[in-house]
């Protein structure tokens, strides 16, 4: 299993598996003065210095209308930034890359504290790998897990997962998409809290699937 930390605005955040969950980049502001008063403040700062285009691969209207009502009130994507990965894991040393994510929450209130309200959006995902091996070795993971099922698409390789089993109060169903061409990966993720999800797992595999044609088109 190759697990990967990410690097970011000054926080470091480790994420079991290949898939992004919840961002949290952030850094403590703090007064310059010892002596005062003033409560410690959170600063999101992006790294903008690059821009794969998370929150240009597709326009927020046509996300709308491909998901439905449950994004009858989709928020403005946040751009998180670029963020630098290190892998962990038996083949880690074959993978080198790094990301940016946008999301697009379904709801309002989003703020650093909440993730932006990852929980309840959609989310982009663009990652590089710097070499070719990278990709190669976390094809090779994905294809050897039996909940992931690669689809026939105009990409080199194209998975989708729905995993609808977590349980608890904070449980949230996830449904990805993630295409693979040349050294690039895309993850589209549709996630809801499960106690009011909207999404099955055919309903949304049918969603992101025309979301992936309408971004390649």
């Amino acid at each position: 299993m190759i697990k990967k930390i990410l690097f970011g605005a000054g926080a470091v955040i480790a994420v079991m598996g290949l898939t992004v969950g919840v961002l949290y980049f952030i850094q403590q502001g703090r007064s310059t003065s010892e002596t005062s008063s003033e409560p410690t403040v959170t600063v999101f700062i992006p790294d903008l210095s690059k821009d794969y285009k998370a929150c240009s691969t597709l326009d927020r209207a046509s996300i709308q209308s491909t998901l439905g009502v449950a994004a009858s009130n989709l928020q403005t994507g946040e751009n998180i930034g670029i963020v630098g990965e290190k892998q962990i894991g038996d083949t880690a040393k074959d993978v080198v890359a790094d990301s940016q994510t946008c999301i697009y929450a379904f709801v309002t209130g989003g703020t650093i504290e909440n993730a932006y309200n990852s929980s309840n959006a959609f989310v982009i995902q663009k990652t590089l790998y710097t070499n070719q091996s990278g990709p190669v070795a976390v094809i090779q993971q994905i294809k050897a897990d039996p909940s992931t099922e690669q689809i026939e698409t105009a990409s080199d390789q194209t998975f989708y997962t729905a995993n609808t089993f977590s349980q608890g109060p904070n449980a949230i169903n996830t449904f990805e998409l993630r295409v693979f061409k040349a050294n690039e990966q895309t993850s589209y993720s549709i996630r809801q809290p499960a106690e009011t999800a909207t999404f099955t797992a055919v309903s949304a595999r049918t969603a992101l699937l025309k979301l992936v044609e309408s971004a390649q088109n």
